[in-house]
């Protein structure tokens, strides 16, 4: 199955330029270095007229920056010499290697690209295509890609910087070209992921649902819904969206922006109810969503009242937690936040949540995934345990803590070790303790 794992293709890239530079070209007779030229290794080469011989052993010692410096004065007292200037592409690629296995993507795309201005090797496009993607420039990577043939690892990142490429386009409301990135990911032949598969599926029922729809462009959102009367309730989920950025924003000391990493403004969709239940096939307790967008049902919306403004609250909160959670943000906290902060407490209902958990057997590890599949009596315990949870770290560890562990999931930690790594008590003691409050 395709998916994007960026540290495993960085492994495979690195070993193939250690294979690739393993044995250096050596290289024949090599002229006088010129000795006007101001460099740090200028009195080396003096000292040893083989300047080249000097760069091949700089480059065997993994002194790849050396290695690039001597060669490139070897080249200038022999610029004919092709050896020299394939085994200074291959000191670059070596450099850049290095950089990439540091995480240091700039540096690696720079010197990529010069091993590729060279030699037009593909080991140096597939990692200057990680490296770019690294940065968020999918595109261009892909493009780079695209020229390499019969390679089949490159054939598997270029169908994963597809995927990504159509699954980004698709947060960003441009389902028409999410889509065509989707049939070139599927002509890659590569398998893809099942649940990428089910997800346009339902990019398919947006992009019918959608057809003619009018948009409304704000500062932070790109607001989509059917014209004529549903105009003025466009407009009214637009200034209310801008309300709940600042909001939000202020709450959590986050406020999204446009980035090389993500360029797009936030989307909603204002459906009637019927193309709600349609497009989105979500559960029939469910009466909005957040799934990369926001949808709301408008269905006898006329005015701005309270209850709709806790809802543009909660669902623009679930839009901020998955930025900065890059999507890993358990369900549970990602609900318990949303209800937070649209002004829902527990303290009101906590005896009545401790008879209904009586006796039962909970775990948030339960709650990490969807709540779609739950009937509504479910659901409601499910919401109301995720306020809970989520209300006794704030309130036990401040608001902050809660941001800290969803910037932690977006660095790529485990949930236990983004919890333990803000609060200082583990997974399992913070429920542990939780649990027991609510007793």
């Amino acid at each position: 199955m395709v998916f994007f794992n960026l540290f495993k293709l960085r492994v495979a890239i690195c070993l193939s330029l250690f294979l690739l530079v393993a044995l250096p070209l050596s290289t024949p007779s090599f002229a006088r270095p010129n000795l006007n030229q101001n460099t740090s290794f200028l009195v080396l080469a003096e000292a040893n007229p083989n300047t080249a011989s000097k760069a091949f052993g700089a480059f065997n010692e993994g002194d790849y920056l050396k290695a690039i410096i001597l060669y490139q004065l070897a080249i200038k007292e022999d610029p004919d010499n092709e050896v020299l200037v394939k085994n200074l592409s291959f000191s670059f690629g070596s450099y850049a290697r290095e950089a990439l296995s540091k995480d240091e993507l700039s540096l690696a795309k720079e010197n990529f690209e010069e091993a590729l201005a060279l030699n037009d090797e593909d080991v140096f496009k597939k990692g200057l295509a990680i490296s770019m993607a690294g940065l968020g420039d999918l595109k261009e990577a892909a493009e780079v890609l695209e020229v390499i043939e019969d390679d089949a690892e490159a054939l598997s990142l270029l169908a994963s910087l597809y995927t990504r490429l159509s699954s980004e386009l698709k947060l960003s409301g441009d389902t028409d070209l999410a889509l065509e990135y989707y049939e070139k990911a599927r002509a890659t032949n590569i398998p893809l992921d099942k649940s990428f598969n089910k997800g346009v599926a339902k990019l398919r029922r947006e992009q019918k649902a959608e057809a003619g729809f009018d948009k409304a462009e704000g500062s932070h959102f790109t607001v989509k819904f059917e014209g004529g009367e549903n105009a003025e309730v466009g407009y009214i989920i637009s200034l209310l969206l801008e309300e709940a950025y600042f909001f939000v924003g202020a709450s959590i000391g986050y406020y999204p922006s446009a980035s090389r990493q993500n360029n797009a403004k936030i989307g909603a969709v204002l459906y009637s109810k019927e193309q709600f239940r349609s497009v989105n096939r979500s559960a029939k307790w469910s009466g909005a969503l957040y799934d990369g967008r926001i949808k709301i049902p408008i269905g006898g919306i006329t005015e701005k009242t309270k209850l709709l403004e806790n809802l543009i609250v909660h669902e623009y909160t679930h839009a901020v937690v998955h930025r900065i959670s890059k999507g890993q943000a358990p369900v549970w906290l990602n609900e318990g936040l949303a209800q937070y902060l649209e002004g829902l407490r527990t303290k009101d209902k906590k005896a009545e949540l401790a008879v209904q958990i009586d006796g039962k057997k909970i775990s948030l590890r339960n709650l990490e995934g969807s709540f779609q599949r739950l009937s509504r009596g479910e659901a409601e315990l499910a919401y109301a345990l995720s306020l809970s949870a989520t209300e006794y770290i704030i309130n036990e560890f401040g608001l902050f803590s809660v941001r800290s562990i969803l910037e932690r999931l977006g660095k790529g930690q485990s949930l236990e070790r983004a919890v333990s790594g803000s609060i200082y008590i583990s997974y399992d003691n913070f429920e542990e303790s939780w649990l027991a409050s609510l007793r």
